[in-house]
């Protein structure tokens, strides 16, 4: 019993080969107490299943989401069906760095945002907030972000996604490069809005030990928060441009109506 939880918590806690290299140091000891050096074949076996349930894939998506739409979420479905990844995070970023300047951000609270996001997941399983932008408050960098999936999820692979225009402008971000060694980087690719050779410079300016950025298949969607604010302020219809439960919380709140048009 001893030496199947010794197994077992040393596969969870190391990446495999780690895991099989203490195995051989003592594998005579190991073998004989669950049945002698014949079953040691079946004691990796049984070792490398663990380490491939426990190794986590955790999707990373940040944003203002003021409010969330529909381009985020077909857009994240592709991501995680593409990357399969077993979680995917949404983290509305308390104040962008590159946003602050913008007043729009401030027609709506932290609260309101994580609240129609929430409504926004509720439907899809592998969908979930991450508040922790939103409760450390401040300017929110994507590195503090990375850092602390790393430490929520120390034995996951964590993927990152941007879309096209932020990958372009990646390398402003605060230390960007610390954050490729982290994270899987994966771009949301627009067809017909980047030719081939600006996404190889892309991928070339973003590769970082020998890692290259993955592209995303997505559906080209011209759908955006300020367009959707806008025709709140002009008494237009966002029917089916958001989730219909963020529709309701938006009018039912009185979002964005009193935004200057």
């Amino acid at each position: 019993m001893s030496a199947t939880v010794l197994i077992y918590s040393d596969v969870c806690g190391h990446l495999l080969f780690k895991a099989l290299r203490r195995y051989v140091l003592f594998s005579k000891s190991v073998a004989f107490q669950v049945g002698g050096k014949k079953n040691l074949p079946y004691l990796v076996l049984y070792c490398a299943v663990l380490h491939q349930q426990t190794i986590m894939k955790i999707g990373i998506i940040g944003g203002s989401y003021n409010p969330p739409h529909i381009a985020h979420l077909i857009i994240a479905d592709r991501f995680t069906e593409q990357m399969g990844l077993d979680k995917t995070f949404f983290v509305p970023a308390y104040r962008s760095p590159f946003k602050l300047g913008d007043d729009s951000i401030e027609t709506t609270t932290s609260a309101q945002r994580l609240d129609m996001l929430r409504l926004a997941l509720r439907q899809h399983p592998q969908f979930d907030a991450e508040t922790f932008e939103v409760d450390r408050e401040g300017v929110s960098y994507t590195i503090d972000t990375v850092h602390y999936f790393q430490a929520k999820f120390p034995y996951a692979e964590l993927f990152l996604l941007v879309g096209g225009d932020q990958a372009a402008a990646f390398t402003k971000w605060k230390h960007w490069q610390e954050i490729l060694r982290i994270v899987q980087l994966c771009i949301a690719r627009r067809p017909y809005t980047i030719s081939p050779e600006v996404e190889w410079a892309i991928a070339f300016h973003l590769s970082v030990a020998d890692k290259l950025p993955k592209w995303i298949e997505a559906p080209v969607i011209a759908l955006s928060s300020t367009e959707i604010r806008s025709r709140i302020v002009n008494g237009q219809s966002i029917r089916f441009l958001v989730p219909e439960a963020v529709e309701q919380y938006i009018f039912e709140n009185g979002l964005y109506k009193n935004m200057p048009s």
